[in-house]
């Protein structure tokens, strides 16, 4: 068929959450002929009012990376621990359903009460609910500005081989070091914890200095409410300021590293150095 002859595919908009992050924002995606084009805002919404952040915007990226798992893994080798193959291999969606069906319905006939649920909040009040549906009152929600894992659950003390920590300490406005402190007391010994988070030297915390906001001043658990005024909602860090936090928390740095993701032709590259870039640690008890 040539051009001429090709029959436009009409295309729609279609209300749908954004999953890139906690906040559950309203958008809208433009789908034409089976496939999503565009992610918007939705203006109807009460919670973003039709505002989407960039992450948000670029979900299309997660929706169509060519990496993504497309189909379940599940794994083979039963030996577990750094540095061993798990040796995963692809089933079928049935066989996914079937074994997770399976294991569930034994643990609800036995007894529904011994499922702990380790999902947490990300997605507000759709996981909050789902231990209660199933008939176990057991899961681990908690609001890290104003609780210590460690003495909420002091059942996790020293359980933990890897704690991954990425990309969540920007939304959060207390101070690293006692978050980190947290964490050190959940590791098992030899135990690692990664953390990612966007670089602080970037332009928002610029223009935050040029608008006469701190974006460096921090609460902690001890005078939250004498201080929630006087803070940005997003605070990002330095590579240096994490270091320091780190050395206080008594974790050692195994590794560290900046991930650019900017154009590097770009203008903003050179205007703002490590605008948008990505810091990594690997830390463990010193």
């Amino acid at each position: 068929m040539s051009i001429a002859q090709a029959v436009p595919v009409e295309g729609k908009w279609i209300p749908s959450t954004c999953g890139m992050c906690l906040h559950g924002c309203g958008i809208k995606v433009y789908v034409q002929g089976g496939v999503a084009l565009k992610i918007e805002g939705d203006e109807t919404n009460p919670d973003n009012l039709g505002k989407l952040c960039p992450k948000g915007n670029a979900g299309l990226s997660r929706l169509y990376d060519p990496n993504r798992v497309r189909k379940p893994l599940k794994r083979t080798n039963p030996q577990k621990g750094p540095g061993v193959d798990p040796k995963w291999v692809e089933i079928s969606w049935d066989e996914a359903y079937e074994i997770t069906a399976r294991e569930l319905g034994k643990v609800r006939r036995d007894d529904p009460r011994k499922l702990l649920c380790a999902i947490g909040d990300f997605q507000r009040i759709l996981l909050w609910g789902w231990p209660a549906a199933f008939g176990s009152p057991n899961f681990y929600p908690a609001d890290l500005e104003t609780e210590e894992l460690s003495i909420k659950y002091p059942e996790l003390i020293g359980k933990f081989q890897i704690i991954f920590f990425c990309e969540v300490l920007e939304h959060l406005k207390l101070a690293p070091n006692e978050i980190l402190r947290d964490f050190k007391r959940l590791l098992a010994p030899g135990g690692t914890i990664y953390l990612t988070t966007p670089n602080g030297m970037s332009a928002g915390v610029f223009l935050a200095y040029f608008e006469a906001k701190s974006p460096v001043v921090q609460y902690s658990r001890s005078n939250r409410a004498a201080h929630l005024d006087n803070f940005v909602h997003v605070r990002e860090h330095t590579m240096r300021e994490l270091v320091s936090e780190f050395e206080n928390a008594g974790l050692r740095i195994r590794h560290r590293a900046i991930k650019e993701y900017f154009d590097p032709n770009s203008l903003w590259a050179t205007a703002f150095i490590g605008a948008r870039s990505l810091l990594t640690y690997i830390a463990e008890s010193a």
